[in-house]
């Protein structure tokens, strides 16, 4: 800006108001601060103008606060697009054939659920990401007591990342829901044995009686064969997505089917 341009200069030159000006001061040690500068002409007894004097306000503050409203608003955006995208294909991938709109309502109402869930432990974290232990618990917890002796969970604290995170919380949800209907959960004596490593991936083995006849074990072989191409699709974004709780990554975290 000019010397002549600057609001100081600009106010002794006139009689009248000026508005306010917006910009960056540069300060001595080389930071740079925002401001806004009120001036205004200084007469004399006569009325002449004599000089001019201004009032300083650092912005710097409000306009950091306002450029982080900005990012919170474009990610809120995002996340609600995701959300509304994953319920459409959540209710796409509910609906078969003739499906009673009983079976499809409670089928449907439970995925959301269980993505809820997921949503709740990432709240928690501030989207940081989620513990992969309670990401197991929240899918089992509505199938079976965390304190009995049908489920056995084990394996070091790692971080999912977000993306990965809400991917593994709807796989575990199918798998625990497989397991409650046709698996170690659905009869007496059933178990359900999750564990990881820093080297190797997670794993549901079920056992327990066979349910509902060959009917039954043809369901379940479907939507195992099912879940393992979901899960085939979410390894790649499992893999860079581990995180031990120092924040070091937890090197080939991946899954195994």
């Amino acid at each position: 800006m000019r010397l002549e341009d600057q609001p100081l200069q600009a106010a002794a030159r006139t009689t009248g108001h000026l508005p306010n000006f917006e910009g960056e001061l540069l300060l001595k040690d080389g930071e740079r601060r925002d401001v806004m500068i009120s001036s205004a002409p200084l007469p004399d007894p006569d009325g002449a103008v004599r000089g001019s004097i201004a009032a300083i306000v650092d912005l710097t503050e409000r306009k950091q606060a306002e450029t982080r409203q900005q990012v919170l608003l474009y990610e809120l955006q995002h996340r609600v697009k995701n959300i509304i995208a994953t319920i459409s294909a959540l209710a796409t991938r509910t609906l078969r054939g003739d499906m009673p709109a009983a079976q499809y309502a409670e089928a449907f109402q439970g995925r959301l659920r269980g993505m809820a869930g997921t949503h709740e432990l990432l709240s928690r974290s501030n989207w940081a990401g989620a513990d992969l232990r309670a990401l197991v618990e929240t899918a089992l917890r509505s199938h079976a007591s965390l304190d009995g002796d049908t489920l056995a969970i084990k394996g070091p604290d790692l971080l999912i990342a977000p993306a990965a995170a809400s991917t593994l919380g709807m796989v575990f949800y199918e798998l625990a829901t497989n397991a409650a209907k046709y698996g170690g959960l659905a009869g007496p004596g059933g178990r359900v044995e999750v564990s990881w490593s820093n080297g190797c991936g997670d794993s549901f083995q079920q056992g327990g009686d066979a349910v509902d006849g060959d009917h039954g074990q043809a369901v379940a072989r479907r939507r195992e064969d099912r879940l393992r191409r979901d899960l085939r699709a979410a390894q790649h974004r499992v893999r860079a997505a581990g995180r031990r709780r120092d924040g070091t990554p937890a090197k080939g975290c991946a899954l195994a089917t």
